[in-house]
C-alpha cells in the first residue's frame, strides 16, 4: 500500500490486532513495518481513532487537541512547534470557526460529525508518523455527515497520512472515495486483497471485474458496488461460493503477494530510522504531565462549578453541624464517663 492512500478494512477485530490494541486472543503470525518487526514505539507512531468520541465536556476544540498534542509529541519538539501543528490541524479539518466551542456532552454540544472530526483531529495532533487507525468513522451520522467525514480522510491522505479503516455499508460515493479494500470472509479468510477501482473517487471498476470474471453475476450498473460484494461473500455462509479459496488461488492473489514479498525485501534492507519515541514510556516530561493535568482539572473545575461547590457547601454544613454539637466539650465528655462508670459497676454486679 502507497503511504498516500486509504486502506478500507471490512473486520473490526483485524483492526484491532493490526493496531496492537487487542484485549484477548492469541495472536500468531509475523507483523513488520517496513520490512522489520514491531518495536515498542509502534503504538506512538500510530493513532486510533474510537468509535465512541469520548471527550471532557468541558473542554474547547483547540484545548482539546492542544492537550494531546503536548503530551503525546516527543518531547525534543518545541512547544511552539507544537501548536503550530495544531493550527495546522485545525485548518486542515475545517475546525476553525469550532476552536473555542465548548465539546460538551452527546446531545448536549458539538453534534455527531462535529465530534468525530474533533477525535480524528486529537489523534492526528500525536503525529502518527506510521497510520492512522479509524473504528467505522462514520457510524451514527447521516448520510451528509459521513459523505464529510471521508471527504476529509480523502483529504488527510491526500496530504500525506496514511490511513486504515473500517467502514459500515458504505455508500457508492464513500466506498469509491478509498484506494484498496480487504475483504474478509467467513473465519477471516481474504476475499479479495486490492485496488477498488483505477483512480480513487472514480468508480469500483477493478472489483467489480474481480468477482465478475470469478463466477459472480454481473452487477448492475445503478448498484452499490460495495453491497454487491457484500452480498456475494455472505454466500460462503451457506457453503454456496468459496471466495477464500477462489482468491487464494486467484492470479491477483498471486501478484499481490509477489508485490508484497518485493517490498519487504526492498525496505528490509534500509537502516534501521532512530526513534526517541522508542526509548521512553512517555513522551512528555513528568513536569509537563502534571502541569497539563492539573491545568486542565482547574479549568474543569471552574466550568462544572455543580460539584466543586456541592463539596464546599457540604462540608462546611457538615463542620457547623459537628461544632454545634460538641461545643460543650466538657460537659459531653464528663456525661459520658459518667454513664461509663455506671455501666462498668452494674456490670460487676452482675458479675458477682
Amino acid at each position: 500500500m502507497s503511504r498516500y492512500q486509504l486502506l478500507l478494512i471490512q473486520y473490526l477485530q483485524l483492526l484491532t490486532t493490526l493496531s496492537q490494541r487487542q484485549t484477548s486472543g492469541i495472536v500468531t503470525g509475523e507483523m513488520l513495518v517496513d520490512g522489520k518487526p514491531l518495536n515498542s514505539g509502534f503504538q506512538k507512531g500510530t493513532g486510533f481513532v474510537q468509535q465512541q468520541d469520548n471527550h471532557l465536556p468541558t473542554q474547547t476544540v483547540r484545548e482539546a487537541i492542544e492537550f494531546s498534542a503536548l503530551l503525546r509529541q516527543p518531547r525534543e519538539i518545541s512547544k511552539a512547534q507544537k501548536l503550530a501543528d495544531v493550527d495546522y490541524i485545525i485548518n486542515l479539518l475545517e475546525l476553525d470557526d469550532l476552536q473555542d466551542a465548548i465539546i460538551g456532552f452527546p446531545g448536549a454540544g458539538l453534534g455527531v460529525e462535529r465530534r468525530k472530526r474533533v477525535t480524528i483531529a486529537v489523534e492526528l495532533a500525536a503525529k502518527p508518523d506510521l497510520l492512522l487507525f479509524l473504528d467505522e468513522p462514520t457510524s451514527g451520522l447521516d448520510s451528509a455527515g459521513a459523505a464529510s467525514i471521508v471527504r476529509l480522510l480523502r483529504k488527510l491522505a491526500d496530504d500525506g497520512q496514511a490511513i486504515l479503516c473500517t467502514i459500515h455499508q458504505p455508500s457508492a460515493l464513500l466506498f469509491e472515495s478509498f484506494d484498496n479494500l480487504l475483504l474478509l470472509g467467513m473465519g477471516g479468510t481474504t476475499a479479495y486483497f486490492g485496488r477498488i477501482g483505477e483512480k480513487s473517487s472514480r468508480n469500483s471498476h477493478v472489483v467489480r471485474t474481480y468477482f465478475e470474471q470469478n463466477g459472480a453475476p454481473p452487477c448492475p450498473p445503478t448498484a452499490n458496488v460495495a453491497e454487491y460484494i457484500l452480498e456475494l461473500t455472505a454466500g460462503d455462509r451457506s457453503g454456496k461460493v468459496k471466495w477464500g479459496s477462489r482468491w487464494s488461488s486467484s492470479i491477483q492473489a498471486a501478484s499481490a503477494k509477489q508485490a508484497i514479498e518485493e517490498f519487504k525485501a526492498e525496505r528490509s534492507k534500509r537502516p534501521v530510522i532512530h526513534n526517541s519515541r522508542e526509548e521512553r514510556e512517555f513522551s512528555a516530561t513528568v513536569w509537563t504531565q502534571i502541569s497539563l493535568t492539573t491545568q486542565r482539572l482547574l479549568v474543569d473545575l471552574y466550568r462544572d462549578a455543580a460539584y466543586p461547590y456541592g463539596v464546599l457547601f457540604s462540608n462546611i454544613i457538615v463542620g457547623l453541624v459537628l461544632g454545634l454539637a460538641f461545643q460543650r466539650k466538657q460537659f459531653f465528655i464528663l456525661t459520658i464517663r459518667v454513664l461509663l462508670n455506671k455501666f462498668l459497676h452494674r456490670f460487676g454486679e452482675w458479675s458477682d
